[in-house]
């Protein structure tokens, strides 16, 4: 008896044709979407308000799978390269705002610190959001305070590296006797609550680490007026 491997039979012509029909169409089409974008990018370039919003939008479209190449590009860095004239990691910065931001925040705050605040928000250890730490009053790992409506991009830009490097050191083994990670963690997190423009000057806090069964404890200073209006936790 003799076996025989199955073939595959070929699509009929007809067939093959449409296939190949709506493959040419389909990319006819991103390199039409490709182009629309490239043109938005140069566009939004010229303008002299810099709608960066609209411009991490087409970025983000030149991303879209296939479209690269439906422009005769290896990939997406050499979109950035030869049509936008724009670094990779400046394309990844302008998708990132409109991933995360609104256009009204980022027409509010611009590129720079719109990102800067994505920036100091991913490396703070509270779950916050830009909304929530745009008027916040943060207190520095260094003990520091960041008012951040007052401050300069570049403060926001070098907090968002210090919570980054005090971050990296709190998952390093701590030497002698201090609180935990998750402790300064918690810390840090409820300490927002009295960062507020009517409190921030007014209360101070303390993290301190101690060997009672609880684990640590916070130090609060504050105006006996203040302290007389707080209510004690339900038992």
């Amino acid at each position: 008896m003799v076996c025989r491997t199955p073939t595959t039979s070929p699509l009929p012509a007809a067939l093959r044709k449409n296939a190949d029909a709506s493959s040419a169409a389909h990319l006819k089409r991103l390199a039409a979407e490709g182009r629309a974008a490239i043109a938005e990018v140069k566009a939004c370039r010229s303008s002299i308000d810099g709608d960066y919003y609209s411009m991490g939008l087409a970025v983000k479209a030149l991303k879209k799978k296939g479209v690269a190449q439906a422009l005769g590009r290896a990939d997406f860095a050499e979109v950035c390269a030869k049509d936008l004239d724009m670094s990779v990691t400046k394309a990844a910065q302008l998708v990132t705002l409109v991933t995360r931001l609104t256009r009204a925040t980022v027409q509010l705050l611009g590129r720079d610190r719109a990102s800067a605040m994505i920036a100091l928000v991913d490396a703070t250890p509270a779950d916050d959001s830009v909304d929530e730490i745009l008027t916040a009053t943060l207190r520095l790992p260094s003990g520091r305070r960041l008012v951040v409506a007052d401050a300069s991009t570049e403060s926001v830009w070098a907090a968002a590296k210090e919570f980054r490097l005090a971050g990296a050191t709190a998952q390093q083994p701590a030497r002698g006797f201090t609180a935990s990670a998750s402790e300064r963690t918690l810390f840090a997190k409820v300490t927002k609550r009295w960062q507020r423009k009517d409190l921030a000057a007014a209360v101070s806090v303390e993290l301190k680490a101690t060997r009672k069964s609880h684990g640590a404890e916070v130090a609060v200073r504050m105006p006996l007026a203040l302290w007389a209006t707080l209510a004690p936790p339900p038992r």
